[in-house]
């Protein structure tokens, strides 16, 4: 797909191999994501699950803390006063649990999350900004 890059999932589950990626789908310049071709979120709970795409891309890691995201604050446009990062987790689990999506969000424990995988993901960034 011409002005995307793309990056795939390592195989962790035997039952992924075979499976078509859902793909999510990244556009920074208003931060929308997409789950295929559905539309998902925008903004900052957008930016959130990119993010954490990204990491558990590159390393497999799935246990993340909210000190971490806010942390990464300017990479996620966070305000810096009154951020509501748990108002914004809080949105983007709704949404993965409405669409019945292959990716969700649980909480683990106080500031803390695991971003639990069903399938393959394929993850596009979008290069215009």
């Amino acid at each position: 797909m011409q002005g995307f890059e793309q990056f795939e999932t390592h195989d962790t589950c035997p039952d992924f191999v075979d499976a078509r990626p859902v793909r999510i789908r990244h556009h920074p310049r208003d931060g929308s994501v997409f789950l295929d071709n559905d539309y998902l979120v925008r903004g900052v709970a957008g930016g959130i699950l990119v993010k954490l795409v990204r990491e558990y891309l590159a390393t497999g890691r799935q246990d993340f803390s909210a000190r971490e995201l806010r942390l990464a604050g300017t990479e996620l446009r966070l305000p810096d006063v009154h951020d509501n990062l748990s108002v914004r987790l809080g949105l983007l689990q709704q949404r993965l649990r409405e669409r019945s999506a292959p990716l969700q969000l649980a909480r683990t424990g106080r500031g803390r999350f695991r971003l639990q995988v069903g399938e393959r993901v394929a993850l596009s960034l979008s290069r215009m900004a």
